[in-house]
């Protein structure tokens, strides 16, 4: 197993190495900065842990605290997954905004509240850990309802927007349930751990694969493709609900 994690670990970092490059080259950087800064996050992190034994005391203080620093940037990522999405939608926008924060506060105070019933002190590991766990629930939340809204409604979206948002899914997804199944039983650490470095390590490789500056202008429709006149309906519908929202904020 620790054979196969070095391995998966060593593909990682040259995939996100890889999508770091892909996306300067391609100044998608400047389109999706959150996403940009959350990769290379991630490869500040890899470099530092590298620095340590992985069964020393600086490693696990430093594990904590980036994981706890990825989990502020991952919120971030999904607030800009928001937004781009839902760019021509000022109002669906403004309103997604106001509860990704609120989520991520909830997340935040459900995590604060576990650790105050915790009878033993859990440590910078176990801290992290239970942090970790509740923001990836509320994120994998907040992922699949958008994901869901643009499988319903007809939104004309570019070709990388679709393919950052399909990654995220599964990766939170995979996340989510992960942490999960560690909270049920640790016998599944091993298979847990494997497929977070699996499941992270194909999503980059995607990204790196797909992501380019033609996929801005490629414009693409998931949702209600199969029935034009519902389509239609659909869009109108949109198109007035976010005219009131507009209105509502206004005043």
């Amino acid at each position: 197993m620790n054979r196969i994690s070095t391995v998966l670990l060593t593909i990682q970092t040259f995939a996100q190495v890889g999508l770091i490059v892909r996306l300067v080259a391609s100044k998608l950087r400047r389109t999706y900065p959150f996403f940009f800064s959350y990769i290379a996050l991630a490869l500040v992190q890899s470099a530092v842990l590298a620095m340590f034994p992985r069964d020393s005391l600086p490693y696990r203080y430093v594990w904590a605290t980036t994981l706890i620093l990825m989990d502020c940037m991952q919120a971030l990522v999904v607030s800009e997954l928001y937004a781009v999405v839902l760019r021509d939608l000022g109002g669906f926008a403004r309103l997604a905004r106001r509860y990704v924060k609120i989520a991520f506060a909830l997340a935040v105070i459900v995590s604060l509240l576990l650790l105050a019933l915790e009878k033993t002190p859990k440590g910078p590991v176990g801290t992290a850990v239970i942090v970790d766990r509740v923001v990836a629930v509320a994120l994998v939340i907040l992922v699949l309802l958008i994901t869901g809204f643009l499988v319903y409604y007809p939104i004309p979206l570019s070709k990388n927007t679709v393919v950052y948002s399909i990654g995220f899914a599964a990766y939170f997804s995979t996340k989510s349930a992960g942490r999960i199944l560690e909270t049920i039983s640790t016998s599944w650490y091993n298979e847990v751990n494997l497929v977070f470095l699996i499941v992270p390590t194909a999503c980059l490789i995607y990204w790196m694969a797909a992501l380019n500056q033609k996929g801005e202008e490629k414009s693409i429709v998931i949702g209600h493709r199969w029935n034009p006149e519902e389509e239609e309906r659909l869009l109108a519908q949109l198109k007035e609900i976010n005219a009131s929202l507009l209105r509502a904020a206004r005043k």
